[in-house]
């Protein structure tokens, strides 16, 4: 027999073929509508020959007639009950949907052609007048047939129920698996939403910046502190600003006074082949400042410097300071000027011209002392200003270090979250919702980390163990402290004509073998108003003493106001050093030069 197959969720209905019956169930049903259609045959002869009937003879005919009919209806009813059996019916129940219809109509027409055999038997037994017994019993096993064949009906539609009562349980069952498709589906598609949410976090987590160090390519903005606990601070930028009003150095030294404290710059007169450092600190031995050049240290050319200068060291030059000095008391070589000059004065009480004589002298020596304060307050200046780009590059160390160190573990605990999503994603059951939401967590959290690109940090930035280098221009708000820092110089040789001095690779240029008097392009300079740029030009002159007596910024000649009023010399064999002091006011350069004397 043909089976039932599930296509799409839904259940379709087989078709029982003829040829699926077995030969016997063939066989009966033909026999069974042969013999009705014989009874039929028999009872329209009987009834013709009742309607004809005057005479016994023709009356014997029609009663052997109505006796066969009788027994052709037996016929039937026999073969009708083995026809077809409940037994057999609900044994195929599941696939006889349309073969029990089939059988029904069949069964139909059986019935109805024995109630029209009985019909004729009965017209016959009334017209012919000599229906007997048989003939009675010929209408009673036709009536017997036709509650066979009822029988027979009611057990088809029987049949047909169940097939019915089976089809609709299939069509349950494809409801129940389309339901199911239904949730494995929304399964899916939450799978799916987890698993973009954890490659979403992923991805942003990535651009994070590592806790072991990274670069940001972008601008950092850092509202809270900055500390830099490594060995040194790297700050290679063309501008530092810094809004402190003081720089703080040694912060670490309140409790003793065993270190030296100050600044130092490094310069070296033969091209590279011997470093040499210039500076001003306060010995911590007997409390006095020393400004000095010419000093050999070979541990303040890397990341972890001494913190002692060494003044007994053979190369540690007091160096020269043109300054004006304003003081109550003075020792030059061990003696006071001013006592001397108290006692010129009184011999010059003594007569007038020796008191003209050493009022002259007296005169001499106050404006020399005059000059040398200005040197010292120059040097002071400078001193201060070199004291606070230290400061900043401290501050700025300090601060990228925390902000490293915050976006390291930010990043570490987006990687945790998205690992957390990935694996809660893989479930496809209620975990995946739980992992959605545990991939929304980490990428709202991955959200507010510091991106490489730059941003704002609001808390402080701890780098430990670990340098700090800045390619930008940084800006301090607020104090900045600084245990020790150092200036790069750019070298030059043989000075001539206009020379470049770029400023975007440093403040501090050391000049050998100079030619003759120069120009001093200064390149690469911020124009943000309101700013203060020093640069500082370190000369090693020959027996014949040259100078930048010209200037230019980013090729367009300034004028320069020197100090005291008047262009300098060079001092032939000496050390010059000038520094140009560039006031960005208005949009427009005030260039302040000056000149001082090392031997």
């Amino acid at each position: 027999m043909a089976l039932t197959q599930l296509t799409d969720g839904l259940i379709q209905p087989g078709t029982i073929q003829q040829s699926d019956l077995s030969s016997s169930v063939a066989a009966n049903i033909s026999t069974a509508l042969a013999v009705a259609n014989s009874a039929a045959s028999y009872a329209n002869q009987a009834f013709s020959a009742a309607n004809t009937a005057v005479s016994d003879p023709i009356d014997a005919y029609a009663r052997n007639t109505a006796n066969s009919a009788g027994v052709y209806a037996n016929a039937a009813f026999a073969v009708a009950n083995s026809g077809i059996t409940d037994s057999w019916a609900r044994d195929t129940a599941n696939s006889a949907s349309n073969y029990a219809n089939g059988a029904f109509a069949v069964a139909n027409t059986a019935d109805q052609k024995a109630l029209s055999a009985g019909d004729y038997a009965n017209g016959s037994y009334f017209a012919a007048n000599t229906a007997d017994d048989r003939a009675l019993n010929s209408g009673e096993y036709a009536n017997s047939a036709f509650g066979v064949a009822n029988s027979a009906s009611s057990n088809t539609l029987s049949i047909s129920s169940y097939a019915n009562s089976a089809f609709g349980v299939a069509n349950s069952a494809s409801s129940n698996t389309l339901s199911i498709s239904s949730y494995a589906n929304s399964a899916f598609n939450v799978a799916n939403s987890t698993s973009s949410y954890a490659n979403s976090a992923y991805s942003t987590a990535n651009n994070k910046l590592n806790s072991t160090g990274g670069t940001i390519s972008g601008d950092l903005s850092i509202t809270g502190n900055l500390t830099v606990l490594g060995n040194a601070s790297t700050i290679a930028v063309t501008d530092i600003k810094i809004s402190d009003p003081l720089i703080q150095l040694a912060a670490n030294n309140e409790t003793s006074d065993s270190i030296d404290i100050g600044f130092i710059g490094h310069y070296s007169p033969d091209a590279g082949s011997t470093k040499k450092h210039t500076g001003l600190f306060r010995d911590a031995t007997d409390g006095l400042y020393y400004l000095f050049n010419n000093y050999e240290d070979p541990s303040f050319d890397t990341n972890s410097p001494n913190n002692v200068i060494n003044v007994a060291n053979s190369t540690f030059r007091i160096a020269n300071l043109t300054a004006n000095i304003i003081t109550d008391t003075i020792s030059v070589r061990g003696y006071d000027p001013i006592n001397h000059t108290n006692a010129s004065f009184n011999i010059a009480n003594s007569g007038s011209s020796y008191a003209n004589s050493a009022f002259g002298v007296a005169n001499t020596a106050d404006q020399k002392a005059s000059s040398a304060g200005d040197y010292a307050n120059s040097s002071f200046v400078t001193s201060n200003s070199a004291g606070n780009y230290a400061n900043a590059a401290y501050v700025q160390a300090n601060t990228a270090n925390t902000n490293a160190a915050t976006a390291d573990q930010r990043a570490v605990i987006s990687g945790n979250y998205a690992n957390s999503a990935f694996v809660s994603a893989n479930t496809a059951d209620s975990k995946s919702v739980n992992a959605g939401s545990y991939a929304n967590g980490a990428f709202n959290a991955a959200n507010t980390r510091l991106s490489t690109s730059g941003g704002t940090m609001t808390g402080n930035l701890v780098i430990s163990s670990a340098n700090l280098n800045v390619s930008g221009t940084s800006t301090f708000d607020g104090i900045s402290i600084f245990q020790q820092s150092t200036e790069k110089i750019q070298t030059k040789t043989g000075a001539t004509g206009t020379v470049t001095h770029d400023y975007s690779l440093g403040a501090l240029f050391y000049h050998s073998s100079i030619s003759a008097n120069f120009t001093a392009n200064i390149t690469n300079v911020p124009t943000t108003n309101d700013r203060s740029i020093v640069v500082v030009l370190i000369l090693s002159q020959g027996a014949t003493a040259y100078i930048p007596n010209a200037l230019q910024i980013d090729g367009s000649s300034q004028t320069i106001k020197w100090i005291n009023g008047s262009a300098p010399s060079g001092n032939a064999n000496q050390i010059d050093i000038v520094s140009f002091s560039l006031l960005r006011v208005s949009n427009s350069w005030t260039v302040l030069g000056q000149l001082i004397t090392y031997n």
